[in-house]
């Protein structure tokens, strides 16, 4: 990775990390093989460590990262802690339609690992800008409702994030016309 943020760098380009918080891409959301079954507290500390050991290291590699973004599409959670996995899904609740459930449920745990990933970056990186990624707001209908209670959530619990991004949409087949 440093590599390839040292070239961009060198040809002009604003760097950008995010940090993915997984060990495998096809394990979305889910943590680190090493961090299962960790307590909330205890992932918020790894969390901690990681983001200020890598931000810091690219620091000391010469590297003007801007902005890091903490999780990748994690309205619904990050690192495990999502609903029907390490948070409880009542029956007949769909979490992608339900912002007074994240709200109650996942938001108070994602805030605190929210903050300890950000914290860990600001340590090394003071003035970097940080980011918070949710999925696009057209894949689902009616899920802009979530994206926006969730980021409407993270400035009521006083997480300090720059930007609010969000994942382009996936052409998928039967995409209803006039949604892209």
């Amino acid at each position: 990775a440093s590599r390839t943020l040292y070239e961009a760098q060198q040809l002009g380009y604003r760097l950008n990390v995010f940090f993915m918080l997984m060990d495998n891409a096809s394990r979305w959301n889910m943590p680190p093989r090493s961090w299962e079954g960790l307590t909330l507290d205890e992932t918020a500390a790894r969390i901690e460590d990681h983001t200020y050991t890598t931000a810091r290291y690219f620091s000391d590699q010469g590297l003007n990262v801007e902005v890091y973004e903490i999780g990748v599409e994690i309205e619904n959670g990050i690192v495990g802690f999502l609903p029907g996995e390490r948070v409880p899904l009542p029956k007949n609740v769909n979490p992608r339609f339900s912002p007074a459930y994240l709200r109650q449920s996942v938001w108070p745990g994602e805030t605190e690992l929210l903050k300890s990933g950000i914290k860990g970056v600001k340590r090394a990186n003071p003035s970097a800008k940080i980011a918070l990624h949710v999925s696009s707001v057209l894949d689902y209908e009616n899920n802009d409702s979530v994206q926006e209670a969730f980021y409407q959530d993270m400035l009521d619990e006083h997480v300090p994030f720059d930007y609010a991004c969000f994942s382009l949409t996936y052409p998928y087949p039967n995409w209803p016309a006039g949604r892209m």
